[in-house]
């Protein structure tokens, strides 16, 4: 029974293996796992969005914020 079960994996893998070699395949695994791969490992070294100061400004004049309608401000300052 064991001996069975390792010639159909086998089997299984080598058929995988001809398959993808043989240019029947759509889709090319290995750079595909290695582009996922590089970007997983690399994703913390994105430069992160710095909190930005608001400013607002009346006649080109700054004023504080605090004057400014709330509705008139952006949604995410």
């Amino acid at each position: 029974m064991r001996r069975a079960t390792t010639r159909v994996v086998l089997a299984g893998m080598l058929a995988a293996l001809l398959v993808t070699a043989s240019g029947c395949w759509p889709f090319d695994l290995a750079s595909n796992a290695t582009s996922f791969a590089a970007g997983w490992l690399m994703r913390g070294l994105a430069a992160q969005a710095l909190p930005t100061e608001l400013t607002c400004y009346r006649n080109g004049v700054a004023i504080d914020c605090a004057d400014v309608p709330a509705e008139m401000l952006p949604a995410n300052p």
